[in-house]
């Protein structure tokens, strides 16, 4: 067995132990249930809010319950609070290992540093993957289940994808930032900055389209509808290129530390 099997058994028992995993599963699930009953009943809740509060509607008519706003609201919300659930929890990862010296013990025991980012990345991409891909199933049951209407179960799992894809992004950010600096609420501050940021970006026509934040916007819904826009393959590409640097650059600066 070698040290990164071995290392990557600890990681995922770490995420189990650290309640890591148990937190997204909760964060993911929940709103996979919420955002079909909540695109099922808001109307008639807000109909039912304004007769009994006796307000005027102006004669607009609430539009009827449509069941890709399911989808739409579940991919928005993961973009939003999972996202922010996301970076809470993998703040301190690689930060505390590296602060309590216990990386620098596994370096003198044959680990290398690049292995070590890549098993702490790897347990963490793999547990993201299965959590979404049940999320979504769950999502695609409670759909069908409120309207009887669904969006093919293959256009279903490639649009997750998009959206593991950009929370890898998140992910390997957070491991590069927690490499690069000592706070915790440091990495936490940049890491919500440069959200902001490429929330900021993705406003912008064209630039916006390719930047990895489409990934968890109208990239997958796109995709749910069967429609690939020319700008999928370069906001793949462009993720893929940063996720793979960001991880580069961590492992060189973890290689850097242990000098």
């Amino acid at each position: 067995m070698t040290n990164f099997t071995i290392f990557l058994r600890k990681e995922i028992t770490e995420i189990i132990r650290t309640k890591w995993l148990l937190v997204i599963a909760c964060v993911f699930g929940g709103f996979s249930i919420l955002s079909p009953l909540t695109a099922r009943y808001v109307s008639e809740i807000l109909s039912f809010t304004l007769d009994a509060l006796g307000e005027d509607t102006f004669g607009l008519a609430l539009p009827p319950p449509d069941f890709t706003q399911s989808y739409m609201q579940f991919y928005g919300d993961i973009g939003q609070m999972g996202v922010i659930a996301l970076i809470l929890l993998s703040m301190n990862v690689l930060l505390r290992e590296l602060k309590s010296g216990t990386a620098f013990t596994m370096f003198m025991k044959g680990l290398a540093p690049g292995a070590f980012v890549l098993a702490k990345f790897t347990a963490r991409a793999v547990a993201l993957l299965l959590i979404l891909l049940v999320a979504v199933s769950m999502v695609q049951f409670y759909t069908y289940l409120l309207f009887e209407q669904i969006f093919p179960f293959a256009n279903l799992i490639s649009s997750a994808l998009l959206v593991w894809l950009y929370l890898l992004f998140i992910l390997s950010f957070m491991l590069f930032a927690g490499a690069l600096l000592k706070s915790t609420a440091i990495v936490a501050l940049l890491a919500f900055g440069l959200w902001i940021i490429m929330l900021i970006i993705g406003a912008i026509p064209r630039i916006g389209q390719i930047m990895p934040v489409a990934l968890s916007g109208v990239r997958p819904f796109e995709v749910l509808s069967g429609y690939h826009s020319e700008y999928l393959f370069w906001s793949i590409l462009v993720a893929v290129i940063l996720i793979a640097v960001l991880l580069v650059g961590c492992a060189r600066i973890v290689k850097n530390k242990e000098m």
